[in-house]
């Protein structure tokens, strides 16, 4: 089981006035997301521990997102705002197969001064060095 050390870095408030939201990408992808409940009385310069669990599973890189969220309106932002934000990575990333190419279409790299060219067969990437 997992857990998250909530930090509250104010000098003079609470945290009730946020909300903590997270996702769970799989290789980019939102596959997860939702509300995690927290005590927001935690005391100014102090931390809290919670659990999180999220199903990860070894069948792609895995990220948490994680976001303090404003659930009222204050004088300097809407409700909605993003106040904080952290990201932590849950899993290495997947090792890809290698592409084997056939010694009839052999795989080309043409590295000139302005683009580099790669080629197999009928296929080609072009990537331009100026952009």
């Amino acid at each position: 089981m997992g857990k998250i050390r909530i930090y509250n870095r104010r000098f003079y408030d609470g945290l009730n006035d946020l909300d903590l939201v997270y996702s769970i990408k799989k290789n980019g992808k939102v596959v997860e997301q939702g509300r995690i409940d927290f005590d927001p009385n935690i005391p100014c310069r102090s931390y809290s521990v919670i659990d999180f669990d999220p199903e990860i599973r070894s069948d792609g890189e895995y990220f948490a997102d994680f976001s303090f969220i404003l659930n009222r309106s204050k004088w300097f932002a809407d409700r909605g705002f993003e106040i904080a934000y952290s990201q932590l990575k849950l899993s290495e990333p997947v090792a890809h197969q290698a592409i084997v190419t056939s010694s009839s279409m052999p795989l080309t790299l043409d590295d000139s001064e302005d683009v580099v060219r790669i080629s197999c067969g009928e296929i080609e990437y072009v990537f331009s060095k100026q952009t």
